[in-house]
């Protein structure tokens, strides 16, 4: 279980990693496109239909290492002034919908990325990209996500800790 455990906050970060790449490339791919519509008088067509791509994959890859750190939206001012089993109550309530909500959209999104693949749907843009290509990463996104909500729950259900009275 841990040898897993440590292979999913690899591949957790390789995908962030990969966001933080992607990030660079949208950044440049901006830089290029405005240095040459302003000097060239030229603007390369296909920039923002491959940055608006990009920014779709650079969200689902740090979805869960954002989830692993921590890194989402709290209500702090609430937090900040309840018990910590209050507090534990709460994560494991946002753990539980969450991992509800994200292992429903990682089927339904698989479901419909081989719809996608099977029909042979492409984009109607410049670039004409087989559509399955790009969300792809939803439901990948999404499996990440649960696997993470999973880990979440498995780390607070001690902390919860129920009493017996005996």
């Amino acid at each position: 279980m841990i040898k897993l455990s440590r292979f999913f906050n690899v591949l957790l970060d390789l995908m962030a990693s990969i966001g933080k790449s992607i990030l660079v490339i949208i950044g440049l791919l901006i830089i290029i496109d405005v240095l040459t519509s302003n000097l060239l008088n030229r603007s390369i067509p296909w920039v923002l239909e491959v940055t608006e791509y990009l920014l779709v994959f650079l969200t689902f890859l740090g979805a869960a290492w954002l989830l692993r750190e921590e890194g989402h939206i709290h209500f702090d001012l609430m937090l900040n002034h309840v018990p910590d089993r209050l507090k534990n109550l709460f994560g494991l309530i946002s753990s539980l919908i969450g991992f509800g909500i994200s292992l429903v959209i990682t089927v339904f999104g698989l479901l419909a990325t081989l719809k996608m693949y099977v029909k042979g749907v492409h984009t109607d843009a410049i670039l004409q990209i087989p559509r399955y290509l790009l969300i792809v990463i939803i439901p990948i996104g999404f499996m990440l996500l649960s696997v993470q909500f999973l880990r979440n729950l498995i780390k607070i259900v001690p902390k919860i800790g129920i009493r017996s009275r005996t």
